[in-house]
């Protein structure tokens, strides 16, 4: 965690003094976190179109949803801490409170909404994992988690996504 702390401390200082690439780091953190809800309201739709069984468009909303419960809990007991929180600089994106830093629930919720698409376009999905790997590196990058929290959050999501959909034949 500590090594982890110090990458964050060496390129804190290039963003603050290069005000385009800090206006690109919030802009993308922003622009993936509005994309990635409408990604998934896409989805639901083309399954609400397509799906023939009503328990395929409810497996849809339920295995996001208890996926991104499950690790809520996990997260919350967890209580790991930030890494603004173990020196004194503020992050570089906006974070209010302390705490909850183990795994990314950014990161989580994009890899998982862009998991289930497969079921619905594959190179959408793709497209969506890669922009869920994107926003880890903003996140890491700003100071809000660790490279350990994104890679947990991002794996946990694949694996609830293949766990819950393969054997429900929906990849």
């Amino acid at each position: 965690m500590e090594k982890e702390y110090l990458l964050y401390e060496r390129v804190r200082p290039f963003f603050i003094t290069h005000g385009f690439c800090l206006s690109l780091l919030r802009g993308v953190n922003w622009f993936v976190t509005l994309l990635m809800p409408l990604l998934y309201f896409y989805v639901l739709w083309a399954v609400y179109l397509k799906a023939t069984k009503a328990w395929i468009a409810l497996a849809y909303l339920l295995v996001p949803a208890t996926g991104f419960i499950v690790l809520s809990v996990i997260r919350k007991r967890m209580d790991w801490p930030r890494p603004y929180e173990l020196g004194t600089f503020p992050p570089l994106l906006n974070r209010e409170g302390k705490g909850s830093s183990m795994p990314s629930r950014h990161v989580f919720s994009a890899a998982i909404i862009s998991t289930v698409a497969w079921g619905v376009h594959p190179l959408l999905s793709v497209l969506g994992l890669s922009l869920a790997l994107l926003l880890a590196g903003v996140r890491v990058l700003a100071g809000l988690h660790f490279i350990r929290d994104v890679v947990v959050g991002f794996l946990s999501a694949i694996l609830w996504g293949f766990f819950w959909f393969y054997p429900l034949g929906l990849f």
